[in-house]
This record gives structure tokens, sequence and C-alpha cells, in this order.
């Protein structure tokens, strides 16, 4: 970030944990998760404001693709192009590790799909909830909390979006 550069934050409460959308003037840089509030020193701006409007949609089981502007994400290339690949798994669909792998161009590379979903900026925008183990297993997710991806509290967050896209709850009322 430049010194010119402004950054911005909305934030809400959810059943998975709080929530934070950090902007700058062009779009949405992260997401953070966690389970304690977040305190940000930051004014509010469109985009996360918008930002935390669709993920409240989402949670409500109303809103099953995010039209926010994304930013410059401060990633390698490798990184974003695999945010990319995970972006194309639909709603309410699941992929193996090794699938992403495969759609991502290396059919070898399941480890570092697993790697790539770990390392996700943007959990839930970039759904790395939907990408499982090869034998329909998942028991790793790092979403909502800086515990181990194996997790039971994490694994039960991914296994909460999973059944709110397969409409079996919602998250939000």
């Amino acid at each position: 970030m430049t010194q010119t550069e402004r950054l911005f934050a909305s934030q809400f409460s959810t059943p998975l944990g709080y929530m934070g959308a950090v902007c700058d003037d062009t779009g949405l840089r992260y997401l953070d998760w966690q389970q304690s509030p977040l305190s940000y020193d930051l004014d509010e701006n469109d985009v996360s404001r918008e930002t935390i409007y669709q993920l409240h949609l989402y949670l409500k089981g109303k809103l099953v693709t995010f039209t926010i502007p994304l930013s410059d994400v401060a990633v390698s290339a490798s990184l974003l192009k695999w945010l990319h690949v995970m972006r194309d798994v639909p709603y309410g669909e699941t992929v193996s590790y090794a699938e992403l792998a495969n759609m991502w161009g290396n059919p070898k590379a399941a480890r570092a799909a697993g790697s790539a979903c770990q390392r996700n900026p943007l959990p839930i925008i970039f759904p790395c909830h939907r990408i499982i183990g090869s034998d329909g297993r998942y028991d790793n997710y790092s979403g909502g909390d800086r515990l181990s991806a194996n997790s039971p509290a994490n694994v039960a967050r991914k296994k909460a979006l999973l059944d709110l896209e397969a409409g079996l709850k919602v998250i939000m009322e």
C-alpha cells in the first residue's frame, strides 16, 4: 500500500463469527473472519458496506454469486490463479482438491490446491469451502479462526456453509 492509499472497513457479527470487509478505493482487499470482535479505526466506504450486505444475503441463502469489485489482492500470481479457478466451482457443488488441481492445469497439484485454500484472503467470496477431500470428507478448513485447518470448530463452519448451499439450513435469519 502506498502512502496515498486509504483503507476502509465494515463489519458485522454472524452465527459463524465476526466478519470484516477491508477495502481500498478500488475494491475489496481481504475478508477478516474471526471469533472475537474486530476493531477497526477505519471509515466505511460503498464497497465495504456492499460486501457486508452481500455476505448477509449469502448467509440468509438469498445470494448465489458475489458481485463485489475486487482490489488488486496482494498475493502471488500463482495464488491469484488458484483463487480464480476456485471461484469457478458452482454454488452448491463441491470438487476435490485433485479436481481443483486439474481445473488449475496440473492434476498432480492437489497439495498445492489445499495450500491455496488455506491462504485464501477472501473466504466465502472465493469459495474454498467447496473444496473437499477425494473421499468426500471435508475435514480441513481455515475459515473463521486462526486455529489449525482440522480444528473441529473450523470444520463445523465449513459444514455450515455447505449445508447452506445445499438448502439444508440458513445461517442468518
